[in-house]
């Protein structure tokens, strides 16, 4: 779970950003640094713009503003610029549902 705010800022300024067509390289950029090496604030905005598509029609907006994300992470990833985890997310998730897998009831966080 993402622990501030950040993702918030970087949804926001896709979004204006997009409004004004600007270059995805410059964009994506400027993601990466709000970001602050933590890659769940550009997921966790991704999300909420991936949601957001799903209660309006599909616009060039959203789309560009997704697109900006998505060369943010790649930008991040290929850069190195994320900070590690302690713990891998996907890893915990699969513990936690595999005792729902096998019939158990699943332990209250």
């Amino acid at each position: 779970m993402v622990e501030d705010a950040s993702w918030l800022s970087i949804f926001m300024h896709v979004l204006g950003t997009a409004d004004l067509a600007a270059a995805s390289d410059e964009v994506s950029a400027e993601v990466v640094g709000l970001a602050n090496g933590d890659r769940r604030s550009v997921e966790a905005a991704r999300v909420h713009l991936i949601s957001s598509l799903s209660d309006h029609a599909a616009t060039h907006r959203l789309a560009m503003a997704l697109g900006y994300l998505d060369l943010a992470l790649r930008r991040g990833d290929d850069a190195k610029r994320w900070r590690r985890r302690s713990a891998d997310p996907w890893s915990v998730a699969q513990r936690q549902a595999a005792p729902a897998l096998d019939g158990e009831p699943v332990p209250a966080p």
